[in-house]
């Protein structure tokens, strides 16, 4: 039951996490959640390089160093993988001649500003054990940052006008709201809150009167039900200002205040300008190829890790199936179950007389599982 109440809140919280996308699904699934209801659609162009034909190292024999910045809630070894990858070599990916930072690499829960100096002393703490390495020129260094990661680095790069010698040249970033985060807004008008409430009675309903339809007859059931939904009504808002702050704690930590959309230190860093150093930004979704596209397995399942030893912390990356496989069935059961119970319902509707009970009885029971 924990798990279908978790689920219900990522599943509609999924793409609006951190970016301002539409929350798109069909209209049997649940009511959709609109975070910004006119999105711009941008076309892209996605290429596939052909079979068996990895992308070349440099030419240059320089040596090169690579800071890898985790993001919100994250640590030091969100990029462990990445990193390895990257030094090591994988499949059709040749190794690249670098060093790479990752342990130092964090900022902690400051505000924007104490955070970008944080990781500038962290990365110019690195700069002896490059140079060591073999890296002669630090501009050609770069930043490979995840979500709020690259607000952070971005503020470490503005730092750098008036601080230490600069000791990278470049920033990557992937998933990061540059723009601000419409969850941060979401959460300053209390419609986090609202979504673990509805979220809470939608499954608590669905699953409360499930159990009661199959364990009394559909006259005590049509009798019962009401105060049962009630029940349910009155815990979820009792509960649900709670929820979000063990489940969604990472959000009310003091640095997020700085990157809402609208915030005041947000929009003093995007006028900051810098043309000197490079840089790209990066944002998608996780699909699987071949995947069902009307409930595709979104990246934000996998930032919630199923698996109680070691367990990663919120919003870092993850290959973890489980809960991603367990929303999924969640979703096709409630919708399984709505289908049946509306075709009962019909068939007692025609049969008439004494069958009303039963008619009302599916009946209700296809209205919490549509809304589930």
């Amino acid at each position: 039951m924990k798990y279908l109440c978790v689920l219900s809140l990522i599943a509609l919280v999924v793409d609006c996490t951190m970016a301002q996308t539409t929350l798109e699904c069909a209209e049997w699934q649940y009511l959709p959640h609109y975070i910004n209801p006119n999105p711009v659609i941008q076309d892209t162009v996605i290429t596939n390089p052909p079979e068996n034909d990895p992308p070349a190292p440099p030419e240059s024999g320089e040596t090169r160093g690579i800071f890898w910045v985790h993001g919100l809630g994250g640590d030091v070894y969100g990029w462990n993988r990445a990193n390895s990858a990257t030094r090591l070599g994988a499949s059709d990916f040749p190794a690249r001649d670098v060093i790479t930072a990752t342990k130092g690499m964090t900022y902690g829960v400051n505000s924007l500003i104490d955070a970008g100096l944080n990781l500038e002393e962290a990365i110019f703490d690195e700069r002896p054990s490059f140079e060591a390495a073999g890296v002669e020129d630090h501009l050609q260094n770069y930043v490979i940052a995840h979500s709020q990661g690259g607000l952070v680095s971005r503020m470490a790069d503005k730092h750098y006008d008036i601080l230490d010698t600069r000791t990278f040249g470049g920033i990557v970033t992937f998933g990061t709201p540059h723009g601000g985060a419409q969850i941060i807004n979401s959460r300053n008008s209390g419609y986090i809150e609202q979504l673990a409430a509805e979220g809470c009675k939608a499954i608590g309903s669905a699953e409360l009167l499930s159990a009661l339809g199959q364990n009394v007859s559909p006259f005590i059931f049509n009798v019962v039900s009401n105060g049962g939904l009630q029940l349910v009504n009155g815990a979820c808002d009792l509960s649900s200002a709670l929820l979000p702050h063990t489940l969604f704690s990472e959000l009310n930590t003091p640095i997020t205040d700085d990157y809402f959309v609208g915030a005041e230190e947000l929009g003093n860093l995007n006028a900051h300008g810098n043309p000197n150093v490079q840089k790209v930004a990066m944002h998608g979704v996780e699909y699987t190829e071949g995947e069902d596209p009307i409930n595709p397995k979104q990246l934000m399942f996998r930032t919630f890790s199923s698996r109680a030893p070691n367990t990663p912390a919120a919003f870092m990356a993850d290959d973890d199936d489980e809960l991603v496989d367990l929303a999924n069935e969640a979703t096709t059961r409630y919708l399984e179950r709505h289908v049946y119970h509306l075709d009962r319902a019909m068939y007692f509707t025609f049969r008439g007389g004494l069958f009303g009970f039963r008619a009302n009885k599916h009946f209700k029971l296809a209205e919490v599982f549509g809304n589930a």
